[in-house]
């Protein structure tokens, strides 16, 4: 994984490389401080080859849980960033992506 960003630009983003191409519908992403300062809004995306897209149904705004788990139709992907908007500082934990 790669994060990349200063913690006052926005959006603040994280990328993960698959290493080759997955077919991925799920994810679980746990993020804060213990059970304190989740990301409060986000989304995935994958790499289509040639521009970053926005996964279906991965954008969230005001969360307030550290641990989100999100279903979503079935995208090919060998890449997948997590985009934040939040100002500050955003601690991500773990990202888990499942087939």
């Amino acid at each position: 994984m790669a994060l990349a960003q200063h913690q006052y630009k926005r959006p603040h983003w994280l990328a993960i490389d698959l290493g080759q191409n997955y077919t991925i519908k799920s994810a679980e992403i746990t993020t804060g401080k213990g059970s304190s300062e989740a990301v409060g809004n986000f989304k995935l995306q994958s790499w289509n080859g040639t521009a970053w897209v926005d996964i279906p149904g991965t954008s969230v705004t005001g969360n307030t849980s550290t641990k989100v788990v999100q279903m979503f139709t079935s995208v090919t992907t060998s890449n997948v960033r997590f985009c934040s908007t939040d100002n500050g500082y955003v601690k991500v934990k773990d990202i888990r992506i499942f087939e």
